[in-house]
């Protein structure tokens, strides 16, 4: 019997095997998460429609989504296409029921859910990260409540070309998965895929969920193309046919398929004769290109000038569209070019899509479209778009992506008008829909339709617009000089509400401090006081008196106001604003315990009304303000909520922030390999991120890691040169990180920049009490390092009031540093209650590497008074300190102290029998990690606690240079440590 070529499954044995089981999964309610990867043509949209046939033969549902190479595509279409499949045959019941309070939020998105449940409410404005949370959050609901009555298949096809917010959607619903009847799978193809697609972040993402398979598919076997071309023979090719065949396409079922059907319909497909040599009398293509262009030949002209019309409205059309833009053709004849095309495989129709189709490769279409003129082209996407303009009707703004693309493709006879005009309200709807990127493309679509005119309300519309869109995709530099534009129109204009509008959005601040500050002051003028509008900008003022001025107080009476506001309002979202904004304030006045207050109250108010977005910032406010008093299991347990917050917001610029801290609060601890995970993860993207460098540079250092740390210091230095000198992250870190380089390393010769750029933020009357505590604190140091009595005198006295406490920015504790310089004052007795009070605080917050140095220096200053006892007292202290940075890999320190050992005549603690200076512990622990232990088991044999086991962990890996528990065994192995 013969078939025809594409609906032949051959090979992929163990891939059909692994669907089938996913899918049984699913149905007992195990949900699953499979990706299918490959060349275009390798066959992923066949294995799905496989399994699409499978899941419907055990009664369950296959909702299909694609996604699309070309503009004009709105955000999210995949999960729009396929939750309209289900609208469609869905009751309105039902549907209002699996939905629930989602429906009015997806009704946004998808408006056929409005249309079959009328009467929705309008749902409340959100910023646009917890909008976008939101949403997703409302889908996965609604497709898990739909999967618990008939178990459901998700297909999305082609996402490499998909847009970033339907990524982040399906990277939020794959968290979600694990107990469902859901099966979810994904197709694209990994030859297109460079690193900058987004999709290859989405893939590091998925790849962590324990419910998540991947499968490559290479082309088919040689045998596999002689069953191939078997089947759509229905006879045994010869052998060297069925090898040039191979070779040719290389097993890739899409060439092969469009060779094999010219073959088929050429009748050179001939039985098996070794004498025979069928190849000599046929051509076979030697390109995709050459393929098609022969199969294209086969359609008549009238045919191919049809299907190039065709082309040109994109890789997807229907019917209805095609017979408005050919009207010389009638229905019936457009049917018959069709179904020649479907029969050649030209075009294919879409699943469950009554007269939609799509050309079966992207290359098909592309070659149809090229061969029109550019004139005629022009013409076709002009008619595209009015043809479209009048079928859309008032839907016409969630198809504004289309019709700006069309009308764009036709600027040369259409002009600008109407492309300007679709551009900016598909950037409206991009950026209500959370799909930032395509919203900065339309708005400087928009923008470039306004070139060389004046200013006037539209064009400011558009660059608020791409403000927004700058600022949610990190580009903040740019971002505040097109807020500004915009703004300084709105209020030249008097458009109060646009002028309100620019200065409450919550733009990050870094590069736009004074911009911000004029904006949100100049507008405050315009509003009723103790309005809503007025609360709002109160509440933004407050935040930016602090950190632009430095006026703490004037900050706090504002907030003050705002706050007033918020409660006669009712006003929770504005409270909670404006309670971390106040949050922030004592943050950076280091009023670590007011800061943590009022961070611990904004997080109640946001879990009670589920607010993912106001809960996540002021976790790390707490977190850091718990490190800062030494509280380091509430400051860990903090920074772990705010990873998971993140991870579950996909927010860039909190991830990385959580990374951070996450890091501080390991490094503080001494889990060396944990801090150095976290900062890797930024540093792996290609950032140059200050704060994760200066991090990594201080752990390198401290592990003796000079070259790795010097190349980190320097980067650090090189963009501080860069930074407008001032009160900022870059000179405050700075100023800190050299002196306690140079007491590690005893290198001194970047002390002066150390000192440069300590004055520089000491000088400036805006440095917030931050800033000048921890400039402070570099040059208390740099006194030390020089001896300088007066210097270290002076610091002293600024330092004194912040006892008890980490030192921003996390380094090291005030009272070492004061003990230090009291020493180099002369003060030995003031210096020794110092250490006293430095040892205190590290033991009990479990400070390691702090408590270490600490006893190091402790020592020192007791060996300089050289009293009765003081030997006696020292040598403890010495062994201490050798003992902790020997454990934790601190090889600077482990070092000075062997040597003052040494110098005093004492014999050293015996050296570790085991290389790398392994503790016995740590090769028990080594030895239960090569068997393949958890760390819980770990501890269960061992009779120590989980914590501890994750403390060895994290030395060994430092100790031996490996990365991994797996490396770690390996290691184990080598050495001859496995018991």
């Amino acid at each position: 019997m013969v078939s025809q070529p594409g609906q032949i499954l051959v090979g992929r044995q163990r891939e059909s095997d692994e669907l089938k089981a996913a899918l049984d999964d699913a149905v007992s309610g195990q949900g699953r998460l499979i990706m299918l990867a490959g060349e275009p043509g390798i066959g992923k949209t066949r294995m799905a429609q496989e399994l699409a046939a499978n899941a419907e033969k055990l009664g369950g549902q296959v909702l299909w989504g694609r996604c699309h190479e070309g503009p004009g595509r709105p955000p999210y279409w995949p999960w729009i296409q396929l939750i309209r499949s289900y609208v469609r045959n869905c009751d309105a019941e039902r549907l209002g029921a699996e939905m629930g309070s989602g429906a009015a939020i997806i009704a946004e998105v998808v408006p056929e859910v409005g249309e079959k449940i009328p009467g929705l409410p309008l749902p409340p404005g959100l910023e646009s990260e917890q909008a976008r949370f939101r949403l997703f959050d409302s889908v996965t609901a609604f497709l898990k409540r739909a999967a618990n009555a008939k178990p459901s298949v998700l297909i999305l096809e082609d996402l490499q070309w998909a847009d970033t917010p339907s990524l982040l959607m399906l990277e939020f619903l794959s968290a979600e998965l694990l107990d469902t009847r859901l099966l979810l799978l994904g197709t694209y193809r990994d030859v297109e895929l460079p690193r900058s697609n987004p999709l290859s972040h989405t893939l590091g993402e998925l790849a962590r969920q324990q419910h998540f398979r991947e499968f490559l598919l290479q082309g088919l076997s040689r045998e596999d193309v002689t069953r191939f071309m078997a089947g759509a023979a229905g006879v045994e090719p010869s052998q060297e046919l069925a090898k040039r065949v191979f070779l040719t396409t290389e097993g890739n079922p899409l060439f092969m398929t469009q060779i094999v059907q010219l073959l088929v319909h050429r009748g050179q497909i001939e039985p098996s004769d070794p004498v025979s040599d069928p190849v000599r009398d046929v051509e076979i293509p030697r390109s995709v290109r050459l393929a098609i262009r022969r199969r294209l030949s086969r359609l008549s002209e009238d045919s191919l000038q049809i299907l190039r019309v065709a082309a040109v409205i994109g890789r997807e059309f229907s019917l209805d569209r095609l017979a408005a833009l050919t009207e010389a053709a009638t229905e019936e004849r457009l049917l018959v070019v069709l179904e020649d095309a479907l029969t050649d495989r030209v075009i294919e129709e879409l699943p469950r899509s009554a007269g939609r189709y799509q050309f079966s490769h992207a290359l098909i279409q592309d070659t149809l479209a090229q061969e029109l003129s550019p004139s005629r082209k022009v013409r076709l996407h002009a008619s595209i778009a009015q043809t479209l303009e009048d079928q859309y009707g008032e839907d016409v703004e969630i198809h504004a992506a289309e019709l700006a693309h069309h009308y764009a493709e036709a600027e040369a006879e259409t002009g600008p008008h109407k492309m300007v005009h679709y551009a900016s309200l598909a950037g409206e709807w991009a950026l209500s829909a959370h799909a930032y990127d395509e919203a900065l493309a339309h708005f400087r679509r928009a923008l470039t339709g306004k070139e060389g005119q004046a200013i006037d309300g539209d064009t400011a519309r558009h660059l608020f617009g791409l403000a927004r869109a700058q600022g949610a995709t990190g580009q903040v530099d740019e971002a505040w000089v097109t807020m500004e534009r915009a703004f300084d129109y709105f209020i030249e204009a008097g458009d109060v509400s646009g002028a309100v509008a620019a200065a409450e959005y919550p733009l990050f601040y870094v590069s736009g401090l004074k911009n911000a500050t004029r904006m949100v002051t100049e507008t405050l003028t315009l509003v009723p006081a103790d309005s809503p509008e007025s609360g709002r900008l109160l509440s933004r003022l407050g935040l930016l008196l602090n950190l632009d001025r430095g006026d703490y107080q004037q900050a706090m009476e504002v907030f003050t106001r705002a706050l007033t506001i918020a409660r006669k309002e009712g006003d929770v979202a504005l409270e909670m604003r404006t309670e971390a904004a106040a949050a922030d304030a004592d943050f950076y006045r280091l009023n670590w315990v007011a800061a943590l207050e009022k961070s611990e109250q904004v997080i109640k108010l946001a879990q009670r009304r589920n607010d993912l977005q106001s809960e996540a910032w002021p976790r790390w406010l707490a977190s850091f303000s718990l490190l800062a008093l030494g509280r380091s299991d509430e400051a860990a347990a903090q920074a772990a909520v705010m990873l998971r917050l993140a991870e579950r917001l996909h927010n860039r610029g909190l991830l990385a922030s959580a990374w951070v801290m996450n890091g501080m609060v390991a490094q503080a601890m001494g889990n060396w390999a944990v801090a150095r995970e976290y900062y890797d993860r930024e540093l792996a993207q290609g950032s140059d991120s200050f704060g994760f460098l200066a991090y990594r540079a201080m752990a390198d250092y401290e592990l003796g890691r000079f070259p790795e740390g010097e190349t980190n210091l320097l980067r650090c230095i090189d963009i501080m040169r860069h930074v407008e000198p001032g009160p900022t992250l870059e000179y405050g870190y700075t100023s800190i990180m050299i002196p306690l380089v140079a007491r590690i390393t005893g290198v001194m010769e970047e002390l002066d920049v150390a000192r440069e750029t300590g004055e520089v933020v000491l000088a400036s009357p805006l440095a917030t009490t931050f800033f000048a505590i921890m400039a402070t604190t570099g040059l208390g140091i740099v006194s030390v390092l020089l001896g300088d009595a007066s210097a270290a005198r002076k610091h002293y006295a600024e330092l004194r009031s912040h006892r008890g406490t980490i030192a921003p920015p996390g380094f090291t504790s005030v009272d070492r540093v004061l003990g230090l310089l009291a020493q180099t004052m002369g003060d030995l007795e003031q210096a020794i209650e110092h250490f006293d009070d430095s040892m205190g605080f590290c033991r009990k917050a479990g400070y390691r590497p702090e408590l270490a140095w600490t006893c190091h220096d402790y020592a020192d200053v007791l060996l300089q008074r050289n009293g009765e006892v003081d030997r006696a007292r020292a040598i403890p202290l010495l062994n201490e300190s050798l003992a902790i940075s020997g454990e934790l890999g601190m090889r600077p320190l482990m070092e000075r102290v062997a040597a003052r050992l040494e110098s005093m005549g004492l014999e050293q603690p015996k050296a570790s029998d085991f290389p790398d200076g392994l503790s016995r512990r740590e090769v028990e622990v080594l030895s239960l990690i090569a068997l393949g232990k958890s760390n819980r088991e770990i501890g269960e044999e061992l009779f120590i606690t989980s914590n501890t086991v994750a403390r060895h962990v994290s030395n060994i890996f430092t100790k031996t240079g490996v990365s991994n528990r797996a490396e770690a065994a390996t290691y184990a192995s080598r050495q001859g440590l496995i018991s």
